[in-house]
């Protein structure tokens, strides 16, 4: 499942559009760092999305086995939850770039309906799979997100460092 999902999103990123140059009417001016970054932000995410997914799930695995010690989990059935958990949030993903052809306003609207949904799922996931009191399972799931998204960022800088050693350096 997560396989399949990563790679519909992946297929998604491929056709999105550049770089923007219009916002709300008026023209965006990029410096040349600016347009590089972004340009060099995009083709990473082209990429190493797949990558950068599959090397998060361990990490969230192990912040989940450091948060949840009183669980008779092992680490390898941390990395099952983490994965499962991880291809419930790229479904609810996809059905937010299905909506990017739409306008502005409905394109907002079904972006932050499919976001709060996919919080309340992953939320009462950790609560009923970890068994913890609701107040406790909430806080330690928003601990493990924050960790683990400052491990996904820092993955895309590692490898954004990299590449544009190899390519640009």
């Amino acid at each position: 499942m997560l396989i399949l999902t990563t790679s519909l999103l992946a297929l998604i990123l491929l056709f999105l559009p550049d770089v923007p140059t219009k916002f709300q009417g008026a023209e965006i001016t990029f410096d040349e760092s600016e347009e590089k970054f972004a340009t060099i932000f995009k083709s990473l995410i082209d990429r190493f999305f797949s990558l950068t997914l599959f090397l998060s799930i361990p990490a969230a695995a192990l912040f989940n086995k450091w948060l949840f010690k009183k669980q008779s989990y092992n680490y390898a059935e941390h990395v099952v939850i983490a994965t499962f958990i991880a291809s419930a949030v790229n479904i609810f993903g996809a059905f937010t770039y299905f909506a990017l052809p739409l306008p502005p306003l409905p394109q907002k609207i079904i972006g932050v309906s499919f976001t709060l949904i996919m919080l309340i799922y992953s939320a009462r996931a950790y609560v009923k799979i970890f068994d913890q009191k609701i107040v406790v399972g909430v806080l330690k799931y928003m601990v493990s997100t924050f960790l683990t998204s400052i491990f996904y960022v820092l993955e895309f800088l590692v490898l954004g460092a990299f590449y544009y050693y190899i390519y640009y350096g």
